[in-house]
C-alpha cells in the first residue's frame, strides 16, 4: 500500500506535478510540472513550499527569468522551461506526483536566475 504524500515530503530540487488552479490574472494555471526551490530546512517543517512552474513553450528570449531543461531532466516529458517570474507558494495538499530531481549544475543556473529576478546581486 502506498503512503500517503504527508510521508513524502517535497524536496528542494525535485520535480513535481502539482494543482495551481484555482488562479487569478497573468497567474501561471493549470496541473504541470513545477520545481521545488524552497530550502529543505523549510521543507522538513512548513506545510507549503515555495516553487517555480515548469512551461512547455520554450523562449529562448526569457533569458534570464526562464531556465530552460531537456525533455527528461527532472522527469519531463518535453523539452521546457522553469518560469522563474512565477514563483508562489503552494500547499502539500496540491503537490501529486514527484516525477524527478534537476541536476546541481541545473540548480546553480535557477539559482543565479533567481538572484536577478529577486534583485539579490
Amino acid at each position: 500500500m502506498a503512503k500517503p504524500l504527508s510521508f513524502y515530503r517535497p524536496r528542494r530540487n525535485e520535480v513535481w506535478i502539482v494543482e495551481l488552479d484555482p488562479t487569478r490574472g497573468h497567474e501561471i494555471q493549470k496541473t504541470r510540472y513545477c520545481l521545488v526551490i524552497q530550502s529543505d530546512v523549510l521543507n522538513k517543517r512548513l506545510p507549503t513550499f515555495i516553487i517555480a512552474p515548469i512551461t512547455s513553450k520554450v523562449r529562448e528570449k526569457w533569458h534570464p527569468i526562464g531556465i530552460v531543461l531537456k525533455k527528461g531532466d527532472g522527469g519531463l516529458t518535453k523539452e521546457s522551461q522553469v518560469m522563474l517570474n512565477q514563483i508562489k507558494a503552494a500547499d502539500i495538499t496540491r503537490f501529486k506526483k514527484k516525477t524527478g530531481k534537476l541536476s546541481e549544475a541545473t540548480m546553480k543556473q535557477v539559482n543565479e536566475s533567481l538572484s536577478c529576478v529577486l534583485g539579490l546581486e
